[in-house]
């Protein structure tokens, strides 16, 4: 998941050319990974994340797992390099990334709640 703050001082087209491009690279390499991108109005930023995976004390109270967070990197998009050794390392104890993508859809399914609408 790649979001954005509402209030930001970037350009909106500049969100969805870096999720693009994020998201197709990471699509490339992790295929059976589920993508979303949203508007949340509480984003501190440009945030890279994913639900349900990973090890639970390390994820929030809704279940994320963060990737990449522009407030803790100093710098306001992720490098392509830094998502893909982070998904090297959370797809490790599963095994494969489809491995990965069944737990993760698990716990979705199990969590539809936590999943929040788009705002535009």
């Amino acid at each position: 998941v790649v979001q954005k703050q509402k209030d930001s001082r970037w350009d909106p087209a500049d969100f969805y050319e870096k999720f693009n491009e994020v998201g197709n690279k990471i699509k490339n390499y992790f295929p059976d990974i589920t993508i979303i991108g949203n508007w949340d109005l509480k984003a501190a930023g440009f945030e890279v994340y994913l639900r349900g995976v990973g090890p639970e004390e390390q994820r929030d109270g809704q279940g994320r797992q963060y990737i990449f967070k522009s407030g803790d990197s100093g710098q306001l998009f992720p490098r392509f390099h830094d998502i893909y050794e982070k998904l090297c390392i959370l797809v490790m104890p599963y095994l494969t990334s489809v491995n990965m993508e069944m737990i993760q859809g698990d716990f979705l399914r199990e969590n539809v709640h936590l999943l929040s609408l788009i705002h535009i």
